[in-house]
């Protein structure tokens, strides 16, 4: 049996706002390419709809799992999850999940999240350790109004990975669109001027009104700009943490009590080439350590990004304790780098600039989210700072 819609939406009660919110909006989304669309899903119209939407029993929290919604379910071709700290511990949220799984041949790349406000303590258990938690995930700002461009940012992200279109075409036709309803506002603006010549007072209320309009139109575009800011390296941070830093925290904590994870950052363009990074620091520590390699170590972590880390070999054996990772999650930076180099609000900013400000906010968010195993962790971001800490601290 073929689809009969293109997503289910699955959510706490408790975010029905925001489940309103983001149906509404699919169901009103006009489709950019219908015949490339269609190799997604059998859309029939223009639009992207239908998306399922459970609003009976509003009137508790926790529902039967009726078979009605488990036919949905089965007939959807999206999971869309609203990851909340209210869904995290709904058993219904769970069920729906698990059930989409069951159904859909366990493809998690069926399923999208949308988190609220933050991705700590808003993951369903049935994500925890999945390869969705490797994703850039789209968050929600429930303290943003629903027509924010940061809403709007989020929403897009989520038209483009179901159809398989490239962020930019998306969120470009939106800012088309949205030019266009900012200058058919000026014309109408400028017609109700020169309609009011003769009435001075009222042409200085809407003279003052229109000023408005414009200087929140302004605060919004710094709104977004400063929330995209922090938003997206905590996407990076989330996979890097969970996948990688943490298993191997945890596994080197069973093993012994005195070892460093020293993790070189990047602080410029150049430093995205992981491969440059790794034999600038082996050629440097050579030459000032005497150091033999950097070979990798497989540590048995049970996950498998994080079981691959880095030793330093001099004389012949490990030096014990060291660990070095070059967190190449962070190569994703540049694509970002670049995509922003094309809008107005970043032509005057240098590329490494907007790289460096990326990985100073990577290294305070990971830290929060290590909480008390951050004592394990050294960030650098220069190879004779780690070379100096390594003739300090292990090569007395």
């Amino acid at each position: 049996m073929g689809s009969r819609y293109v997503a289910f939406i699955s959510y706490s009660r408790k975010d029905k706002t925001v489940a309103d919110w983001i149906h509404s909006k699919l169901e009103r989304f006009v489709l950019l390419d219908k015949e490339k669309a269609k190799s997604i899903f059998p859309f029939t119209g223009r639009y992207f709809r239908p998306v399922f939407l459970d609003t009976q029993d509003l009137h508790v929290e926790e529902r039967p799992f009726t078979e009605r919604l488990k036919i949905a379910i089965e007939n959807s071709s999206f999971l869309i999850v609203i990851c909340s700290k209210n869904s995290a511990i709904s058993t219904f949220v769970d069920l729906e999940i698990k059930y989409f799984l069951q159904t859909h041949d366990n493809n998690f790349s069926r399923i999208v999240p949308l988190f609220l406000d933050e991705i700590d303590d808003s993951i369903p258990p049935a994500f925890d350790g999945s390869s969705i938690m490797q994703r850039h995930f789209p968050i929600y700002n429930t303290r943003l109004s629903e027509n924010s461009e940061a809403n709007n940012y989020c929403f897009y992200q989520i038209i483009s990975y179901i159809l398989g279109i490239d962020f930019s075409e998306v969120y470009n036709r939106y800012e088309v669109s949205a030019e266009k309803a900012i200058k058919r506002r000026k014309r109408a603006y400028l017609a109700v001027i020169s309609l009011l010549l003769l009435f001075i007072s009222v042409l200085s209320v809407s003279f003052y009104k229109y000023k408005a309009a414009s200087n929140e139109l302004l605060a919004q575009k710094q709104l977004l700009i400063d929330f995209e800011k922090k938003v997206f390296p905590a996407a990076v941070v989330h996979g890097y943490e969970r996948n990688f830093l943490t298993p191997v925290i945890n596994y080197l904590k069973s093993q012994s009590d005195f070892f460093r994870v020293y993790i070189l950052m990047p602080k410029d363009e150049r430093e995205l080439m992981h491969q440059d990074r790794v034999g600038d620091f082996a050629y440097n520590a050579r030459l000032a350590l005497g150091i033999d390699s950097i070979p990798f170590e497989n540590l048995p972590t049970g996950v498998r990004r994080g079981n691959r880390i880095m030793r330093v070999v001099k004389d012949g054996r490990y030096i014990d304790g060291v660990y070095i990772d070059f967190a190449t999650t962070t190569t994703s930076f540049l694509n970002i780098a670049n995509y922003k180099k094309k809008h107005k609000e970043y032509d005057s900013t240098p590329i490494d600039s907007i790289i460096a400000e990326y990985s100073y906010d990577f290294v305070e968010q990971t830290k929060n989210s290590l909480k008390s195993d951050s004592v394990y962790v050294k960030f650098v971001f220069d190879n004779n700072e780690l070379i100096e800490e390594l003739r300090k601290n292990h090569l007395k």
